[in-house]
């Protein structure tokens, strides 16, 4: 009888448990903003970026772009939009 009594204790606890898994809503709350890039023209602004020789270890810290090379990564991404759609 006492075993009987510990294993239905036993499993009203598991269950009570398993309903309790996410007990402040984290799952129900959004982190991630929409994207407002395509994910061709961030490839393609990247590209450009490394072209241009501003991608490099961090050992030395960011490296700022210029007016005129941040008109040319821009360019580049809005190229891609424009071979996507095309291709669409």
């Amino acid at each position: 009888m006492q075993r009987l009594l510990m294993l239905a204790a036993l499993v009203v606890s598991t269950s009570v448990l398993a309903h309790d898994v996410d007990p402040f809503g984290f799952e129900k709350q959004d982190f991630d903003a929409p994207a407002s890039k395509a994910r061709a023209q961030v490839a393609a602004e990247t590209r450009e970026a490394a072209r241009l020789g501003l991608l490099r270890d961090s050992l030395f810290g960011p490296v700022q772009a210029s007016a005129e090379q941040e008109q040319q990564i821009k360019l580049a991404g809005l190229r891609a939009i424009s071979h996507s759609a095309a291709a669409e």
